[in-house]
């Protein structure tokens, strides 16, 4: 995919989604998962998680714990783990939570209760952060690997998934685009 900016005299061409190092391409995101950092460390709380996610330096990137742009973004998501996986615990921690009462991203925006990103029967009242969870193998039920944000009553998990977002601010003529 090629975008053109053009601005004044001038023209700025963006091709392709390159990742940071670790990171994957999936719907026009950069994700990346990773385990509890040390051996002796078993779980991670969902804060500790997003603490290691944001702790990450690549210059260019700003790096939290994953957020979505959509439902067929989870799903290209959903995609790329289940090939890069091959089976393995697919339950981690991503970046969704409960304030005042209200789901949404760590980056503000609002999670609808209908959304299709939720899990059957959830979100629940029962805890204030999401995971991602296979619904084929938590309930035997064939979902070709896709993965639901559901929200856990348990405190830890021993992955989260990040995701970069490229930082750029573009000054013409004084003015931030």
């Amino acid at each position: 995919m090629k975008h053109v900016l053009l601005i004044g005299l001038f023209s700025i061409v963006v091709s392709g989604l390159e990742c940071p190092p670790e990171y994957f391409e999936a719907g026009n995101g950069c994700f990346a998962v990773f385990d509890q950092p040390s051996p002796a460390q078993t779980d991670l709380t969902w804060d500790e998680a997003r603490a290691l996610c944001q702790a990450q330096e690549y210059p260019g990137w700003s790096c939290d714990l994953a957020t979505f742009d959509g439902t067929e973004q989870l799903e290209a998501v959903s995609e790329v783990w289940s090939f890069l996986s091959d089976g393995a615990y697919p339950y981690m921690w991503v970046g969704i939570s409960r304030h005042s009462g209200k789901w949404q991203y760590v980056d503000g925006r609002p999670i609808s209760l209908t959304s299709n990103i939720w899990r059957e029967s959830h979100p629940h009242d029962m805890n204030m952060h999401v995971y991602l969870d296979d619904v084929s193998l938590s309930t035997g039920v064939d979902s070709y690997g896709r993965l639901y944000a559901s929200c856990t009553m348990g405190e830890v998990m021993r992955r989260y998934m990040c995701r970069a977002k490229i930082l750029y601010t573009l000054t013409v003529y004084g003015f931030e685009l």
